[in-house]
């Protein structure tokens, strides 16, 4: 006995209303399942950054004070066409404020190549302060808490939602940057320029960078940076031969 075409109709209704809820109901568990993911990259990059500024104090460690030639800290490595054919070499000279900043030197450091990317494969930013390279030199200190434009300091200030800056600190020998999810302003990899706050610490021309609350992609001033450095401070606890060069 066949079954009444009503009850075939009313079958297909159910049907369809059982996919729109299964729909329904795997959209939002997708949203938090893509927030865990984004936030377990920031995590796995902080861990990144943590074991580089551990290879950078061992380096200091070892060397600082050895002799005075021997650099306490390295230069950077000079980007390749690609990421490919970056050597992690140190640049033999980084005594310019543009030669100062590079790419992490992971063979100086005992690193792996992995070790010098970020959760999203684009190679971190490291600036060095030329003085604890060069053991030579003189740097002033911000006072106040104003934002310096030129800096001859290392200097890090803090962005708030709106994009308003104030001075963080300056006491930084070497400062470690990933250009977060959207890669914007990256040394190799990037999808394309940064603008804002992100566009000065893609700059490389100068020693000012910004940290703090990240914005929206769609906001005026997008944010998305990650920010970490080693101060003076720090150094001169675990490598206090060198300790006149870092300040």
């Amino acid at each position: 006995m066949s079954q009444p075409a009503r009850s075939r109709g009313f079958s297909l209704v159910e049907a369809a209303l059982v996919l729109v809820l299964v729909a329904l109901v795997l959209g939002a568990l997708l949203v938090p399942f893509g927030t865990q993911q984004e936030q377990k990259r920031i995590q796995e990059t902080r861990d990144k950054m943590a074991r580089i500024r551990e290879a950078l104090i061992g380096y200091a460690v070892a060397r600082c004070g050895v002799t005075a030639t021997v650099p306490c800290l390295p230069c950077p490595s000079a980007p390749g066409a690609t990421w490919e054919n970056t050597t992690g070499e140190p640049r033999a000279s980084c005594a310019t404020v543009n030669d100062a900043e590079g790419i992490v030197p992971w063979q100086a450091l005992g690193l792996r190549k992995d070790d010098a990317v970020d959760a999203w494969t684009r190679p971190f930013r490291y600036r060095v302060l030329e003085k604890a390279v060069t053991g030579s030199g003189t740097v002033s200190h911000a006072s106040g808490t104003n934002c310096p434009t030129t800096p001859s300091a290392i200097t890090v200030c803090r962005r708030d939602p709106s994009g308003t800056k104030t001075f963080e600190t300056d006491t930084v020998v070497a400062l470690l940057l990933s250009h977060g999810p959207n890669g914007l302003g990256a040394l190799l990899r990037a999808p394309g320029a940064a603008t804002g706050d992100e566009a000065e610490n893609a700059d490389g021309n100068d020693r000012l960078f910004v940290t703090g609350t990240p914005t929206a992609a769609d906001a005026t001033n997008p944010f998305d940076d990650i920010v970490d450095w080693l101060s003076s401070n720090e150094l001169c606890a675990k490598a206090p031969a060198g300790c006149a060069n870092y300040q």
